[in-house]
C-alpha cells in the first residue's frame, strides 16, 4: 500500500499550508499483520504500522468534521 500512495503523500507533506485553518487535530495509529508461512527472521513479513494525522475541524455549515488527511507517517513513535 505504501508504495502506491507515497508520491501523493510526499506532495501533501511538502505543502506547508496544509495545516492552515486546522482547529481540531486527530491522530490515529494503524497496525496490521501480514500472514506469512515464514518467521520474520527468515524473510517473513510481520506487523506494519502507520500513524495518520487528520483535520477534524467541524464544517461551518454542517458542524460535522471534515476528516481531511493531513499526513501519514510510517511507524509508531513520538516523532511520528
Amino acid at each position: 500500500m505504501w508504495t502506491s500512495i507515497e508520491l501523493l503523500l510526499q506532495a501533501m507533506a511538502d505543502d506547508e499550508g496544509r495545516f492552515a485553518g486546522v482547529k481540531r487535530l486527530g491522530a490515529d495509529e494503524h497496525v496490521w499483520h501480514h500472514v506469512s508461512e515464514f518467521p520474520i527472521e527468515d524473510g517473513g513479513r510481520g506487523p506494519k504500522q502507520l500513524t495518520g494525522m487528520v483535520d477534524l475541524t467541524p464544517d461551518p455549515d454542517t458542524g460535522r468534521p471534515q476528516a481531511r488527511l493531513l499526513d501519514l507517517v510510517p511507524g509508531r513513535s513520538g516523532k511520528a
